[in-house]
C-alpha cells in the first residue's frame, strides 16, 4: 500500500483528479459551457428513460385551453377581441372551472370602435360626435373583461423584460420575504410589461410567465419567484396554485449563517416547496407535449365541450400554434407549447412530492464524491493491467449512474456523473501512456 502511494503512477492520477474537480468548479464560460450541455444530454435521457408509460393521474383535473390553429379559423386570427376573451372566461367558470390562468398578458388598452369612427370622420359634426359617444361605453370592451374578472377566479400574465419599456401595472405582491435584493441570488429585473389598471385591478392575482433556457437553449427548470423593484413576485403556476389553495400569501423560506442569508423554498397553505438559492425547481414533465388535456378555445366558445369535462379543473389557456411563438425546447421535446409548462410545474407544485429536490449541499457531495473517487482509482489502478484497470473503471462508472439514478427525485447529482466519467476516462488513458512510456 505504501508503494502505491509512492508511486508516480498514483500521484499522475492525483493531478488529473484535481484538475477534473477544478474543471468543476472554476468559473471558465466554455468548459462549463461543455459541461453543462453534457450534463444536460445525461439529464434528458434519464428524464425520458424514466417516463412511466402511463401518465401520472391526480385528484385536480389540468387542462389547456388552447388558441390552437382551429380556433383561429373559426374566430379570427389573434389577438382576439377582450369581448371574445370575456366570453371565453364566462364559459370556463359556467363550466365549473376552479381557476383560469393566462399564459398572455394584456399591456395595452382595446381601441373603442366608436371612438374610432370618431377619429376616422372628421367631418361629424359636434351633435352626431356627442350621439355616437352614448354608445362608447356599450362597447368598452376592457371594461366588459374587467367586469368577467371581477366575478370570477382568473390569474392573469406579465412578462418581466429588461430590454423592454415598462407598461401596464403590477399588483401588490403577495410573497413575503427578509432577504435584501443585494445578497440574494434570485433574478432581478427593471422592466416589465404588466396589464392594463383596469383588468389588473379586477383580477384575483397574476404572475409572470418568462421561462428559464439553460446554456443549450432548453428549458430543465423553471423560477417561482423574480426581483422586481426589491419586491418577489410569483410565476403564473405559483400564483394559480395560491389561488388554488386557497392561501392570502407565499412565504419565502430563508437561512442565515452570520451575515449571509439565502432562499430555501417557499411556503404556501399547508404546502412546502424546496428551491435553490435562485428560487428555482426542476420542471416535473409529466411526457412528451400534450400530455395534459387540451380543449380548443374554439370548442368552449362554440359550447362544444361537455361541462363533466371541465367541472373542478384548473384551466391554463395559452397556444400551440406554430405562428404565435410560444413554443419551446424541452427536456421530452422540441416545439413543446410554453402554456403546458406552466401546466408541469402547477402539478408539481399542489404535489411537491413528484418535484426532483436539488440540496444545498449538493456541491459539497459533488466534491466529496469526486475526490474520494479519483484517489481510489488512482490507488487501485497502479501497476495493474488494462483489463484489469477497464473493469475498475466500468465497474466504478455504473456505481456513480447507479446512485445518480437511486437519488433521482430527492438529488439531482448529476454533475457527479459527468465528473465521474470524465475523472476514469482521464485517469486511465493517462495512467495507461505514461506506463507504455516509461
Amino acid at each position: 500500500m505504501i508503494n502505491h502511494l509512492r508511486s508516480k503512477d498514483f500521484f499522475v492520477g492525483l493531478i488529473i483528479t484535481l484538475l477534473v474537480i477544478s474543471l468543476n468548479f472554476i468559473k471558465v464560460d466554455n468548459i462549463q459551457k461543455v459541461l453543462q450541455r453534457i450534463e444536460g444530454i445525461l439529464y434528458d435521457a434519464r428524464l425520458i428513460i424514466t417516463l412511466p408509460d402511463e401518465k401520472r393521474q391526480f385528484d385536480e383535473q389540468v387542462v389547456i385551453i388552447d388558441i390552437d390553429e382551429k380556433s383561429m379559423r373559426e374566430q379570427g386570427r389573434y389577438p382576439w377581441s377582450r369581448s371574445k376573451v370575456s366570453e371565453l372566461v364566462e364559459k370556463l367558470m359556467a363550466a365549473g372551472v376552479v381557476v383560469v390562468a393566462f399564459d398572455i398578458f394584456f399591456s395595452e388598452p382595446e381601441k373603442n370602435p366608436i371612438d374610432v369612427i370618431i377619429d376616422k370622420n372628421k367631418e361629424l359634426d359636434e351633435q352626431s360626435r356627442q350621439t355616437l359617444a352614448v354608445y362608447a361605453d356599450s362597447v368598452n370592451f376592457d371594461k366588459e373583461f374587467s367586469n368577467t374578472l371581477s366575478q370570477s377566479e382568473v390569474v392573469l400574465g406579465f412578462l418581466f423584460d429588461n430590454s423592454a419599456q415598462t407598461s401596464g401595472e403590477l399588483p401588490k405582491s403577495v410573497i413575503e420575504w427578509n432577504l435584501t435584493p443585494q445578497t440574494s441570488e434570485i433574478g432581478t429585473f427593471k422592466q416589465v410589461l404588466g396589464n392594463i389598471a383596469v383588468l389588473q385591478s379586477s383580477a384575483t392575482g397574476a404572475g409572470f410567465i418568462n421561462s428559464v433556457p439553460e446554456s443549450d437553449g432548453f428549458i430543465r427548470k423553471a423560477s417561482l419567484v423574480l426581483n422586481y423593484q426589491g419586491q418577489l413576485y410569483p410565476s403564473l403556476a405559483l400564483e394559480a396554485a395560491r389561488v388554488y389553495t386557497p392561501a392570502d400569501t407565499i412565504k419565502a423560506e430563508t437561512i442565515s449563517s452570520g451575515n449571509a442569508s439565502w432562499l430555501q423554498g417557499l411556503s404556501f397553505g399547508k404546502h412546502f416547496i424546496p428551491t435553490n438559492e435562485k428560487g428555482q425547481i426542476f420542471i416535473p414533465y409529466k411526457g412528451v407535449k400534450h400530455s395534459f388535456p387540451y380543449i380548443s378555445a374554439t370548442d368552449v366558445l362554440n359550447n362544444r365541450v361537455a361541462s363533466e369535462v371541465l367541472d373542478g379543473s384548473i384551466a391554463f389557456v395559452g397556444t400551440s400554434a406554430v405562428g404565435l411563438s410560444d413554443l419551446r425546447t424541452t427536456s421530452v421535446g422540441v416545439q413543446y407549447p410554453g402554456v403546458e409548462v406552466h401546466a408541469n410545474v402547477f402539478e408539481g407544485l399542489i404535489h411537491p412530492e413528484i418535484l426532483p429536490i436539488e440540496l444545498d449541499i449538493t456541491l459539497a457531495i459533488v466534491f466529496t464524491l469526486l475526490l474520494f473517487t479519483g484517489v481510489l482509482l488512482s490507488l487501485f489502478m497502479t501497476k495493474q493491467g488494462p483489463i484489469k484497470i477497464l473493469m475498475i473503471c466500468l465497474v466504478s462508472l455504473f456505481i456513480h449512474i447507479g446512485l445518480n439514478w437511486y437519488s433521482l427525485g430527492s438529488v439531482e447529482n448529476k454533475s457527479a456523473i459527468v465528473s465521474g466519467i470524465i475523472t476514469h476516462c482521464c485517469t486511465y488513458r493517462v495512467l495507461r501512456c505514461y506506463r507504455v512510456f516509461i
